[in-house]
Formats: C-alpha cells, sequence, structure tokens
C-alpha cells in the first residue's frame, strides 16, 4: 500500500542520517490530500516528528474539530496544530491584473477564520470546461496529446492534462523553452502556465477570491499570522522578480512571513528565500506541503531534495501562535 512505501522511505531516511522534526504544510482528505487526518498522524508519528500542522485548502473548521475529537495517546509526543492554506489573489506589477496566490493561516479560532473563507467563492471554472479549453491552446502550440481526453473525478483539468502532455517526448522543448520544472511536476501547470496573465493557457480564477490584505488583515484581526506559501511555485521564476514580487507584498499587506522551506524550492531558492526573511526579521515557514507521496514524504520533502532545516529557533514562533 501507499501508506506502507511512504513509512519504508522515511524510515530509510531516518536511518541515512536525515533528521526531520517538524512539517507546517500538511493536506488531508479535508481537501485534496490522500489520507486522513488519522492516518497522516500515524505517519508523522513514524517519520519521527516533533510537530506538524494541517494546512487544507480553504478549510479550518472540520479538521480542527476532529483533532479535538482524537485521544491523546495517538498523538504520543507529537503536537498537531490546524492552519489553512487560503487562496486569495494579487495584483501583479507587470500586467495591473490580479494573480492567485496562498497564504498560510496559522492561529485560533478555527470557527471565525472558516466563516470569514466562507464569505468567498473558491470555486473553479468546471474541469471538462478547463480541458477543452487547455487543449485548444495545445494544439496552438503544436503540442501532442491523447484523443478523447476526460477528466477523472477528484483531478484537476490542468494536471490531467499535462500528464497527458508529457508522455510525448516530443512535448519536452516547449517545456524547456518555458517551464522545465513542469516537465517532472506536472502539477505544478496550473501555477505556472495557468495563472500567468500573459500566457496562451490562462484562465481567470481570482475574480471571486478575497484580496492578499483581506485575508492577512482578518488573520491580525482574529488573532493569528499569514504567510505566502511557496513564493517560487507563482509565475516569478527569476531571483530578482521574485524577491521585487516579496518586497511588493510586504509593503503594501500585513503578511508576516515566508514559506522558505519548501518541497518544491531548490536549495539556491531556500537559501536566498531565507537571507531575505532573515534581513526583513519575517517569519519562516517550512513545510512539505504533503499531499500523497510517495515522490513527497511527510516531514522530509521530496526524496531527492531532502527538507533540510536551519536551527530550531527559526520555528518557535509557530508553538507560540497556538499556545499564546
Amino acid at each position: 500500500m501507499l501508506f506502507k512505501k511512504d513509512i519504508k522511505i522515511a524510515n530509510e531516511l531516518i536511518s541515512q542520517g536525515y533528521v526531520a522534526k517538524y512539517d507546517h504544510h500538511i493536506h488531508t482528505t479535508y481537501s485534496d490530500g490522500s489520507f486522513t487526518l488519522i492516518k497522516i498522524i500515524e505517519l508523522a508519528r513514524n517519520s519521527r516528528l516533533k510537530r506538524i500542522v494541517i494546512t487544507d485548502h480553504n478549510n479550518i473548521l472540520a479538521c480542527s474539530k476532529e483533532l479535538l475529537s482524537i485521544p491523546k495517546k495517538d498523538l504520543g509526543t507529537m503536537k498537531v496544530f490546524v492552519g489553512s492554506e487560503i487562496a486569495c489573489k494579487v495584483l501583479d506589477q507587470a500586467t495591473g491584473m490580479y494573480i492567485p496566490i496562498e497564504l498560510l493561516y496559522y492561529g485560533p479560532h478555527p470557527e471565525k477564520v472558516q466563516s470569514f473563507i466562507d464569505e468567498y467563492d473558491h470555486s473553479m471554472v468546471p474541469q471538462d470546461e478547463q480541458l477543452e479549453f487547455l487543449i485548444g491552446q495545445c494544439e496552438k502550440h503544436h503540442l501532442k496529446h491523447s484523443e478523447n481526453l476526460h477528466v477523472p473525478d477528484g483531478m484537476f483539468a490542468t494536471k490531467y492534462l499535462c500528464m497527458d502532455l508529457v508522455k510525448y517526448p516530443e512535448n519536452k522543448a516547449f517545456f524547456d523553452s518555458t517551464h522545465p520544472i513542469v516537465f517532472t511536476s506536472p502539477k505544478l501547470f496550473f501555477k505556472k502556465f495557468c495563472t500567468h496573465p500573459c500566457s496562451d493557457f490562462y484562465i481567470d480564477t481570482t475574480k471571486k477570491l478575497p484580496t492578499v490584505a483581506e485575508v492577512a488583515s482578518k488573520a491580525i484581526e482574529i488573532g493569528g499570522v499569514t504567510i505566502l506559501a511557496h513564493p517560487c511555485l507563482y509565475i516569478y521564476n527569476k531571483k530578482e522578480d521574485v524577491l521585487s514580487f516579496l518586497n511588493f507584498l510586504l509593503k503594501t499587506t500585513k503578511t508576516h512571513g515566508i514559506e522558505v522551506f519548501h518541497s518544491s524550492h531548490t536549495f539556491e531558492q531556500r537559501n536566498y528565500l531565507y537571507n531575505f526573511a532573515k534581513s526583513n526579521k519575517l517569519l519562516i515557514g517550512a513545510g512539505t506541503d504533503f499531499h500523497s507521496g510517495p515522490d513527497t514524504v511527510i516531514g522530509f520533502g521530496r526524496t531527492d531534495q531532502i527538507l533540510s532545516l536551519p536551527d530550531d529557533h527559526d520555528f518557535d514562533w509557530i508553538e507560540e501562535i497556538y499556545t499564546s
């Protein structure tokens, strides 16, 4: 079973001397994760983690309620908290158009957070409708794809189509010239192609979303904090563009920090994000963005890109938010 494979990989990493203590970005079946909260807790304990935070997409209350019902003996010495990854939008300075991004909320009062989230419509353009549009754009770019594609239940059209596109070696040159990371990570097709206003694959998903400023301000009002999730997974690729975007975000909103350590960030990206966060006295986030595995192992990140973390004190703020 997939779950047993994850445990095996985690144990192999531990036996090789890798140590993971925390994972502050995890998804369960309450959003688009493959495992229930109970399974996540079991997996995290087997990975010998000391603390985890569940951050389901636009959902915090259901998981918070379930956590309260779980006997403390099932948690062991591991601490489990619940936050949320909230979809929102921010103005892209180059195009003057909104692009979707995500803030990680950490803090108390899940009822108030869920009430705020529910004020907005986070539903997507129907998946089959997205697929039809995207296939048309693929043909415009002479990308080979299978015939009679139909989005399976529970899957995003963007990832489904990209998984098909990468089957054909002749498409690799297109990705190499645009966003090479997408060829090996089809789930990033949406973030790298479909959210860019200048892309032929652009799909506007921002109309009914809150602004990043609204989410950040609401978090403070409630007593929590927000940090920008995975800064290098949006439309900005070059270091200078990412840092320019972060400067704009931090000057115009009340966002407290950035997720420096993420399973898709390269070591180079982690290094400059860490230095940026330190120099600007920002909260530093770290998480695998775990959904299903085994490509990403809870607490460790991608097996080819271990989620190595700096000193523990960089993450003391997480516990303070939930226990103060």
